[in-house]
């Protein structure tokens, strides 16, 4: 909870001050697929399934405070991404049959690349998402639908 939740909470909390008086921000908040309680994440930890549930209630809260301001504040909901020395770790401590049934889980059959999560932030971040706030986008393959 700690991590997941109350690290955003401080974050957000340190960061809306400057933003309110430039009156102007973004705040891309990260959940997970597992918010949506589907396929192998749903079984990771109740803790961290509900921490991440948080961070979508607390981008929606935010979103609806902060947006008077000019400020967006959106959440996406990754897959599983392979990228990273703590994740590649985590990947290849699975067995093969927990890796194949993540990836069957995922109706496009595969992993994400890093820049596929990464390009929707960014987009969250630019001006192009400037009429985007209290969404939790799914960057997941379309695993919520499996």
């Amino acid at each position: 909870m700690e991590m997941n939740l109350t690290s955003t909470v401080l974050c957000c909390n340190f960061v809306a001050p400057y933003m309110r008086r430039q009156r102007y921000g973004r705040i891309v908040n990260i959940s997970s697929r597992a918010a949506r309680g589907v396929g192998w994440f749903s079984a990771v930890s109740t803790g961290y399934v509900t921490s991440k549930i948080g961070v979508i209630g607390l981008t929606r809260d935010l979103a609806a405070r902060l947006g008077p301001d000019g400020i967006t504040v959106n959440c996406i909901l990754p897959a599983f991404v392979v990228s990273g020395p703590a994740m590649k770790s985590r990947w290849e401590g699975m067995s093969d049959l927990e890796q194949q049934r993540l990836i069957a889980e995922t109706p496009l059959r595969r992993m994400p690349r890093p820049e596929e999560i990464s390009n929707v932030v960014l987009f969250l971040a630019s001006d192009d998402a400037s009429f985007v706030t209290g969404a939790s986008i799914d960057v997941n393959g379309g695993s919520t639908m499996a």
